[in-house]
């Protein structure tokens, strides 16, 4: 937990959600505010967010697509020759 009272989970960013039973095992809360932590004027004024519909499913896609062996063996190979001349958030798009 973070002096923000952030509770981190996971490096994909969601706030909250629930998925489809179809789609892949995500943890319904991956950050989590503890308002407490909170000024009791930021507590006021936090308002906890939840994914809509597209986010959702991009996330599902991007769960199914991080468990393609043959697509992250080529993002290994590409990453490793293209660091040489940009910078990791570069290559990343």
């Amino acid at each position: 937990m973070n002096d923000f009272g952030i509770q981190k989970f996971s490096t994909i960013c969601i706030l909250s959600g629930v998925f489809a039973s179809s789609d892949p095992v995500v943890p319904m809360q991956w950050y989590q505010v503890d308002k407490s932590k909170l000024s009791p004027d930021l507590q006021e004024k936090f308002v906890q967010l939840h994914p809509d519909k597209e986010t959702q499913e991009f996330l599902s896609t991007s769960i199914d697509k991080s468990s393609w062996v043959w697509t992250q063996l080529w993002y290994i190979l590409a990453k490793s020759f293209l660091r040489h001349f940009w910078t990791t958030t570069d290559i990343n798009g």
